[in-house]
């Protein structure tokens, strides 16, 4: 939500001050009739901004400005829904935090009197806590048949043909889960092994081994989910990989080695190891716009820092 009202709602740039930025609160706050002597304190908190002598900070209990923060932003979208419907967009609801998670529990509170279609998305092991509500209706999508994951392969592929033993492998190791397919896809054509042609890709370079640095981080994976995990092996079989990768120029292997090393480092209660190869691995998906992978690594080194 923080990301939404900065980016979205306040438009809010980075060379702008703290006061243009309060400025832009101000403004948008009576838009949607909130009174500024509350609303602006409690948006300013949210948002990491200093008050400046215009305001005085609320001073209150954390749950009880918590709340009142909820409701106020409750307050905001129902009023927009009261001037046009609204739509509201939210994937990967299997990464929410609590507080967003009671937000969008108030939010579904409204649903039967709002103009407001809310759309969210998650995996099938998370459990909203607001299922059997009569205004509510869920979903459920079944894996992509095989056909389907090739034809989303082509379109990653922006229409250019993978070669057809890279394309099976693919399809059989995402199992039929789009977003996995979507990841793989990117994966291996960045991975160095494909050569882009007019109408196609084709195998080329150090196919052999770069096979063998991704066969290397599938046995790390192996080791570190062993009961109880081979510490030794998952890290050699990484630092392998990780090298292969590297060497080759495999730059999201070299993320899911940093990502692997992490997991394995977090587990055995190593921090400062943890910290750096979690690190590494989010600034290099980053750097890739490997946005799905990012919401797990971020959520596994919140948790070895504490946070």
């Amino acid at each position: 939500m923080i990301e939404l009202l900065e980016r979205v709602a306040l438009c809010f740039e980075r060379d702008e001050t703290p006061e243009q930025k309060v400025r832009k609160l101000e403004g948008f706050l009576v838009q949607y009739g909130l009174p500024l002597v509350e609303a602006v304190p409690l948006f300013a908190a949210l948002l990491s901004l200093p008050l400046g002598a215009d305001y005085a900070p609320l001073n209150l209990p954390p749950a009880q400005q918590k709340q009142k923060t909820l409701h106020a932003l409750l307050t905001i979208l129902l009023r927009i829904a009261a001037q046009q419907p609204l739509l509201l967009v939210m994937e990967d609801l299997h990464w929410v935090d609590p507080t967003t998670l009671e937000l969008l529990s108030l939010l579904v509170d409204q649903g039967p009197t709002a103009r407001i279609l809310a759309l969210f998305t998650f995996r099938p092991d998370f459990s909203p806590p607001w299922t059997g509500r009569s205004h509510l209706t869920q979903v459920t999508l079944p894996r992509l048949p095989r056909r389907q994951a090739a034809e989303m392969t082509d379109r990653v592929a922006h229409g250019k043909a993978l070669p057809v033993e890279v394309m099976e492998q693919v399809v059989a190791k995402t199992d039929g889960v789009p977003l996995f397919v979507e990841e793989l896809t990117k994966m291996v054509l960045e991975s160095g092994l494909l050569q882009e042609r007019e109408e196609r890709y084709e195998l080329t370079g150090p196919q052999e081994r770069g096979n063998e640095a991704y066969a290397l981080h599938l046995l790390g994976d192996i080791a570190t989910h062993c009961t109880p995990p081979d510490v030794d092996q998952a890290a050699a079989h990484y630092h392998q990989a990780l090298t292969l990768a590297e060497e080759l120029g495999m730059r999201p292997l070299q993320a899911h080695c940093h990502h692997g090393l992490g997991t394995l480092y977090a587990t055995i209660g190593q921090q400062e190891q943890a910290c750096a190869a979690l690190s590494a691995a989010i600034a290099l998906y980053r750097a890739m716009d490997m946005t799905f992978w990012l919401p797990e690594t971020a959520a596994v080194l919140a948790q070895v820092e504490g946070r």
